[in-house]
């Protein structure tokens, strides 16, 4: 699971906005586990190609009512400020750390940590609501 989110953060800029995030996901996902089998010596410790399978089979409706929080998020993040943005950027597609960050911004840890809880907060809202109001029309 570690390995396909990682996988998927350093290989972002190959998602398709307006595609299905989470058939990608578990595209991704599909591939690891047959690359893992591949890779093990023990035959005792695959996975079953029918358990990915029904793996894939389970996924899909949890992965369909994601798929409209992740067109959300998009449409949320746009709607950011500049700093705000860059901010995120450089949490989660950089992978800095907040006292990196503090350091790069010159700014103060808790003032990073608070502004992040602040931007997650605004997220998380408008994430929701925009959810919300496409559920309805």
């Amino acid at each position: 699971m570690q390995e396909t989110a990682s996988w998927m953060w350093s290989h972002f800029d190959e998602y398709k906005p307006g595609t299905n995030f989470g058939a990608w996901g578990v595209q991704v996902a599909r591939y690891k586990i047959l690359k893992l089998n591949n890779q093990r010596a023990n035959p005792r410790v695959r996975f079953n190609s029918d358990v990915v399978h029904l793996l894939d089979a389970e996924a899909e409706p949890v992965f369909e009512k994601i798929s409209p929080r992740m067109q959300a998020l998009e449409k949320c993040l746009s709607g950011l400020c500049e700093r705000d943005r860059q901010l995120l950027f450089l949490r989660y597609e950089q992978g800095l750390t907040v006292k990196k960050m503090a350091q790069l911004m010159e700014r103060p840890i808790q003032g990073i940590y608070k502004t992040m809880a602040r931007v997650h907060k605004l997220l998380f809202r408008c994430v929701r609501q925009t959810v919300t109001i496409e559920e309805m029309n």
